[in-house]
């Protein structure tokens, strides 16, 4: 499903979508973490979506050629054996018409432009008892490994959980944040935002 068709399907103010699902473990890192010491990794999943629309049920699917990508959150270190927590970046986008990442309750999304293309970001945010970079460091260290040089953050604004998808439409990336309990939509943008 291209990001146009899915941008309909979350609709404008009441929404279809009741239930977000995942086909696998997206947020397991593929492949696996080897640089323990890292502050951010460059990580994503080919994926695609379903829509049943009888049963409201959106469900993101492991595809090889699928239009969008999935960034795995990758979370905060357990602290005293020297692992980190991770950021997680996308790599170009290229032809991937929408790009998706969760769950937040405090984490930020970045969104990376320059010459060599757009990539995308979830950045973590330090915790008590859970070492992590800043979020201004994960960026920097992002600009440096891929010389993107135009850097915009968001942090959605939630209680709970939530799950960023940044669609592109018109030639535009814009997101649309899902509020969820577990794989239970509580609510969803009434429209897609320009990511600017």
């Amino acid at each position: 499903m291209k990001a146009k068709e899915l941008d309909a399907v979350f609709g404008t103010g009441f929404t279809k979508v009741k239930d977000v699902s995942f086909g696998y473990m997206l947020n397991a890192p593929v492949p696996p973490v080897t640089d323990l010491k890292a502050d951010v990794q460059e990580r994503d999943h080919n994926v695609d979506v379903t829509w049943d629309a009888t049963l409201g049920k959106l469900s993101v699917v492991a595809k090889a050629d699928g239009d969008g990508l999935w960034i795995p959150y990758l979370g905060n270190g357990a602290g005293g054996d020297g692992d980190k927590g991770w950021g997680a970046y996308s790599h170009e986008v290229g032809d991937k018409t929408w790009v998706a990442t969760g769950k937040f309750s405090g984490c930020s999304i970045g969104k990376f432009t320059g010459p060599g293309g757009t990539r995308f970001a979830h950045f973590i945010t330090p915790a008590a008892g859970h070492p992590c970079a800043s979020v201004d460091s994960q960026a920097d260290q992002i600009k440096n490994a891929t010389g993107l040089h135009t850097v915009v953050t968001y942090r959605p604004d939630t209680t709970g959980e939530a799950i960023a998808f940044m669609l592109l439409l018109n030639g535009v990336w814009h997101r649309r944040i899902v509020r969820v309990i577990g794989t239970n939509v509580m609510s969803v943008n009434a429209s897609s935002v320009p990511f600017v």
